[in-house]
């Protein structure tokens, strides 16, 4: 599958964050947005990524025709303010944050937004002579229920937790998400759920 082009809102020593035009005739094919990566984009060109334990933040913005979507790994960094750059979109906490603030740089206001919340899977992993290792998942889950709290945020949908990994497929211009159930590894959709 090609990528789509993407512009750079920030220099790459900062973060991964990209603004896609919608108008760009290059735009055919749906963008893929990677671990550590935040993409806000509009028009008819959908927005995938697969999760296991990482967490997305979806903000969509229907009344402006716009969506964006963080894909996150780890919990949180520090539990102490720490400057944003390249590796900020790879915590939970920093990339909510950021994908919430690059709305309001966009002049999208804060009540436009409504929030959805996806990943966090608890997945069975084990080290090369098979002890078990604890999934990340409920950290991340933990540490999104918090930061959405404290930031006073309501979620319009949210599908997280259990033992599959997800694939989303994020319709900018409505915000509707089509969420795929990946029963085996991260290969066959068996259930499909709309968001």
């Amino acid at each position: 599958m090609s990528h789509a082009p993407k512009t750079t809102l920030h220099s790459s020593r900062r973060a991964k964050v990209y603004l896609a035009d919608p108008s760009s005739p290059n735009l055919d094919w749906p963008l893929q947005l990677g671990i550590g990566e935040l993409i806000i984009t509009g028009g008819e060109t959908s927005l995938i990524t697969v999760l296991g334990s990482c967490l997305a933040l979806m903000a969509s913005a229907p009344s402006f025709g716009v969506s964006g979507m963080v894909h996150a790994i780890y919990p949180s960094r520090s539990n102490r303010p720490m400057p944003f750059d390249e590796s900020s979109l790879r915590y939970v906490d920093e990339s909510f944050h950021k994908l919430v603030s690059e709305f309001a740089r966009l002049g999208v206001p804060r009540r436009e937004l409504s929030f959805k919340l996806f990943g966090g899977a608890t997945l069975m992993l084990r080290t090369p002579n098979g002890a078990r290792i604890p999934s990340p998942g409920d950290a991340n889950l933990k540490v999104a229920r918090r930061w959405i709290a404290e930031e006073g945020i309501s979620l319009s949908g949210e599908d997280v937790g259990g033992p599959f990994a997800r694939r989303l497929v994020l319709e900018p211009r409505t915000g509707e998400v089509l969420v795929q159930l990946l029963r085996s590894g991260f290969e066959t959709p068996t259930t499909n759920r709309g968001f």
